[in-house]
This record gives C-alpha cells, sequence and structure tokens, in this order.
C-alpha cells in the first residue's frame, strides 16, 4: 500500500508540473528592489548595494524533446560605486604619452607610411 502511495503522489505532481510548465506561475516572482545602502568605502572606493526578495521560485520546464529546464530568477543582488559624502569628485585625467615620430604619423596620416621609410 505504501508504494501504491508513494506511485499516487509521484503522478500528481508530475501532473501538477505539466500543468504549471507554460503558465505564469512557472515563472520567478520576486520583490520590488529595496532601497540603496548608504555608501559604504573611502573616498577611493565606495560602494552602495541593494537587493530583492523571491516570492515565489520558478517550476522547471520540459521541453518539447523532453529535456527539463531549470528556470533562474532576474538578478537579486546590485551594486553600484559611489562617493562618500566629504569625499570630492575625482579628477579624470589622460594620459600624455610621446609619440615616436613613426607612430606620430601614423595617426596622423595611416596611409603613409611608405613615404616615410622611401627605399633606396
Amino acid at each position: 500500500m505504501k508504494a501504491a502511495d508513494t506511485s499516487v503522489r509521484l503522478l500528481l505532481l508530475l501532473c501538477l508540473l505539466c500543468a504549471l510548465e507554460h503558465s505564469e506561475a512557472a515563472k520567478c516572482v520576486v520583490s520590488k528592489w529595496a532601497e540603496w545602502s548608504k555608501c559604504f568605502g573611502n573616498c577611493d572606493m565606495a560602494q552602495r548595494v541593494r537587493n530583492r526578495d523571491v516570492y515565489r521560485p520558478p517550476f522547471p520546464e520540459r521541453r518539447s524533446n523532453g529535456d527539463i529546464l531549470f528556470r533562474e530568477c532576474p538578478p537579486l543582488y546590485e551594486v553600484a560605486e559611489c562617493l562618500p559624502k566629504g569625499c570630492k569628485k575625482p579628477k579624470v585625467t589622460t594620459p600624455t604619452t610621446t609619440l615616436s615620430p613613426v607612430d606620430k604619423e601614423f595617426r596622423e596620416n595611416p596611409g603613409n607610411l611608405v613615404n616615410f621609410f622611401p627605399f633606396r
């Protein structure tokens, strides 16, 4: 009798999964994003975070070829750079380089390298 009960339960579970595999109930349901945390770190590097919760995990989906696709939830955690209070935004500087005569000629006139190195 116990084997029959187990078989019936398994059959009911499979029927439930088949009914749900293409419905909205098969998708992951998540909450809205929480507010961003305060900015943690120092003036050189700081981050803030936020998260959301899973209200209902996704059901697996049976593909037409019989394979089972295990669905995933969308991202639940985000990290962003921030600037703590009292810190000044760093100045962005472009590194200066000294170009060789060949590099300079190539950047100014890429097709003229033949004239730059004349063959004798």
